[in-house]
């Protein structure tokens, strides 16, 4: 049996191999080729998602950005900029209880200040205390541009007052790096010739002459004027005040200061002529005139004053 079988596989063998053909050079060749097809198209692959993470790296990891606008420095508080605005009132020559001018300290846009002025020409001299920016200051249709440093310097203009006007308004404007930032000073006060032209209207009013004598001040603050022409006798005291608010008239002889006035007289600033009649007692060898202006009166009135003999 076993026999038989070997002779069955051999008669196989011998009719089946001429039709059977070894792969060859060829079949390995494109056996491999497909093999490195298949690995390039795997390699391929992995490197278009590479790409395509890298790309999606730089659209969405890292965009471009504008640089951050420079920071603005820090707010100051009210103190701080209260005392930059002494600062620029030292600059421009303003001093405690000057009420022809005053200070700003540089806070919201717009700030105004109303202020009661006579009509006449005005000096405004103006400064801005801090480390930047600048402030526009209005008045009267007059614009003046205060450039903000440590030791500002003056900024000047002349201002007119109209008749037709006694109020005047302020406004101060600071650009943005000024705002809440800086302190401002001003001061408005009158020329010299428009405190010359008060002072003579009130002259003018009183008769005053140099035949019938007398005298005059323009009242920046309290006057005091001894006359040593006036001695013991009666006197008609004949005065006006020009300008704004009122004064108040004391007389005596060269003993006022200790032995207190004479006579006291109130009178308007309005130009109104007031007479009054006065005796100077024995032993007086001058007259001693003290004028105490109201608040509206100072850097604001021309006073006049004659004495004419009974």
């Amino acid at each position: 049996m076993t026999d038989q079988l070997e002779r069955l596989f051999a008669d196989l063998r011998a009719e089946t191999t001429p039709r059977i053909t070894p792969p060859g050079t060829a079949a390995a060749r494109s056996t491999v080729r497909r093999r490195r097809i298949r690995r390039t198209a795997i390699a391929g692959a992995g490197l278009a998602v590479a790409v395509v993470a890298a790309g999606a790296g730089f659209g969405f990891l890292s965009p471009f950005r504008p640089s951050p606008p420079a920071e603005q420095p820090a707010t100051l508080s009210p103190q701080a900029r209260d005392s930059l605005a002494r600062v620029a009132a030292q600059q421009i020559g303003l001093h405690d209880g000057d009420l022809y001018g005053g200070t700003i300290n540089g806070s919201e846009p717009g700030r105004a200040v109303t202020l009661d002025r006579v009509p006449g020409e005005y000096e405004l001299i103006a400064a801005c205390a801090g480390q930047e920016g600048t402030v526009g200051l209005d008045v009267s249709g007059t614009h003046l541009s205060l450039p903000c440093g440590a030791k500002p310097g003056p900024v000047h203009a002349t201002v007119t007052v109209p008749a037709t006007e006694h109020q005047v308004t302020l406004e101060a404007t600071p650009d943005a790096a000024a705002r809440d930032r800086v302190g401002v000073a001003y001061s408005m006060a009158l020329t010299q010739d428009a405190k010359d032209a008060l002072v003579f209207t009130a002259y003018q009013r009183i008769g005053g002459s140099p035949e019938f004598g007398g005298n005059q001040a323009f009242v920046y603050s309290d006057v005091t004027m001894q006359e040593d022409r006036i001695d013991a006798g009666r006197y008609r005291f004949t005065v006006a005040c020009a300008g704004a608010g009122s004064i108040r008239i004391e007389l005596g002889n060269q003993q006022l200061m200790a032995a207190g006035p004479i006579a006291t007289y109130q009178r308007k600033c309005d130009g109104k002529v007031g007479g009054y009649e006065i005796t100077m007692p024995a032993g007086t060898t001058e007259a001693t005139i003290l004028v105490t202006p109201s608040k509206g009166a100072e850097n604001q009135a021309g006073v006049a004053w004659r004495w004419d003999p009974l």
